[in-house]
């Protein structure tokens, strides 16, 4: 991992945690309780550190046909909204993102995640009905009365706005670091759904070259727009 020489101290610019899991283990409910909003900051020349999970943080991300259905639509989904993705990680219970707009004019961090997280959804629902019903049917929530397909668990979950490179390189080796941190391999690159394997094999979902824009190297001269 490259270091970053003198750097200004970490700043983060925006940090929106909606923690949903928390209460879950708290106290399960036959309903899912009501979606808290996330504001997030989608300001030009900003990195987004996201995190995900699984509906109550079951392990859904054991079954490796959805880690590489995942992996299938972040690649897509990088390439037709122009993210440069810089780091990530497919946990059994939830995922992390390092990726960073390539757009001049206007982003949503939102439509990315929809796209991402939709279609993963769409598709793995559309597997499990013609291949493996039984477990098709486990994945059906009670909401509002009626019952449907709940891969992920509804709010925002976390997004963190990022322009120092402390920050980022920081983002990246926490991002790798997370099977090792569960004890599932020994060292990051051995973890097969992750940023650190595949550039390691050169093979896979590889991530982009972490090139900092000039738009962090003066972060004070920006502005935050707040959507």
């Amino acid at each position: 991992m490259p270091t970053c020489g003198m750097v200004p101290k970490v700043n983060l610019i925006n940090k929106c945690h909606c923690d949903h899991e928390s209460k879950f283990n708290k106290q399960m409910h036959k309903h899912s309780p009501p979606r808290k909003k996330c504001k997030r900051y989608n300001t030009l020349g900003h990195a987004h550190e996201l995190t995900f999970s699984t509906y109550r943080q079951k392990g859904y991300f054991e079954d490796t046909f959805l880690c590489d259905l995942f992996l299938e639509e972040l690649d897509k989904t990088r390439n037709e909204l122009h993210y440069s993705l810089w780091a990530y990680v497919v946990m059994p219970t939830h995922i992390h993102l390092l990726v960073w707009p390539q757009q001049q004019d206007t982003y949503h961090i939102s439509q990315f995640l929809n796209h991402v997280k939709g279609r993963t959804a769409g598709r793995y629902r559309e597997h499990l009905q013609q291949n493996a019903p039984e477990k098709y049917a486990r994945f059906l929530v009670l909401f509002r009365g009626a019952k449907s397909f709940r891969l992920w668990q509804r709010g925002g979950g976390f997004d963190r706005n990022m322009v120092h490179s402390k920050a980022i390189y920081n983002a990246i080796r926490y991002i790798e670091a997370n099977p090792v941190q569960a004890k599932l391999v020994s060292a990051p690159e051995e973890w097969k759904w992750s940023s650190a394997y595949a550039r390691k094999k050169g093979m896979g979902v590889l991530p982009d070259v972490l090139q900092l824009p000039i738009e962090m190297m003066n972060p004070q001269k920006q502005r935050i727009g707040i959507v």
